[in-house]
């Protein structure tokens, strides 16, 4: 079954992320980079490709689009002292 890159993420942490999102619903998925963790020093536009089988492609640009449509509001998220427990 071929698998198709669904994201290209700019960053492992948002990688590992949208790894996870999919994950969750259900849509088994891989992080394809050819970066080496501390070899490659070689800078890059983004980190790696999402892929997915191509029969959850629609379903996972779709969790995708949901997830950064999310982005701008948690940015503006504001934390409270009631937020932080020490």
């Amino acid at each position: 079954m071929d698998k198709i890159s669904v994201y290209q993420a700019a960053s492992e942490f948002l990688a590992l992320t949208i790894r996870d999102l999919l994950d969750e619903n259900g849509i088994p998925c891989m992080i394809r980079s050819d970066q080496t963790a501390g070899y490659n020093f070689t800078p890059r536009a983004y980190f790696g490709d999402i892929l997915v089988f191509s029969r959850d492609e629609d379903r996972a640009r779709e969790l995708i689009g949901g997830f950064e449509g999310t982005l701008g509001e948690l940015v503006e998220y504001e934390t409270t002292d009631e937020d932080v427990t020490s």
